[in-house]
This record gives structure tokens, sequence and C-alpha cells, in this order.
């Protein structure tokens, strides 16, 4: 996914949202997963708004 579409996404999102990143690569996951799918790094940090 290209960052700008997930900069995108992230703007969308309801107020009340959860956003999910994995530490290692930046990477924006849909949903909470236990693994990134990008780099494989198991620390994903869980972001309230």
């Amino acid at each position: 996914m290209s960052s700008l579409l997930a900069d995108v996404k992230q703007f969308l999102r309801p107020s009340d949202s959860e956003l999910y990143e994995c530490r290692r690569c930046g990477t924006i996951l849909d949903k909470a997963a236990d693994k990134c799918p990008s780099c494989g790094f198991e620390d994903i940090a869980r972001y309230e708004f």
C-alpha cells in the first residue's frame, strides 16, 4: 500500500476508530494482527482515536 493511500485512509476513518501500525516498517494494518504482513515483525502498535 502506498504511503499516500495509507494517509488518506487514516483521515477518512471515524473519530472513534483504531489504527494498527507495524513498529518496524510503519505499515498500516486494516485490523489487529499478530505480525506485520509486510515485514513479519511481531510488535504491532494500536492507537485509539
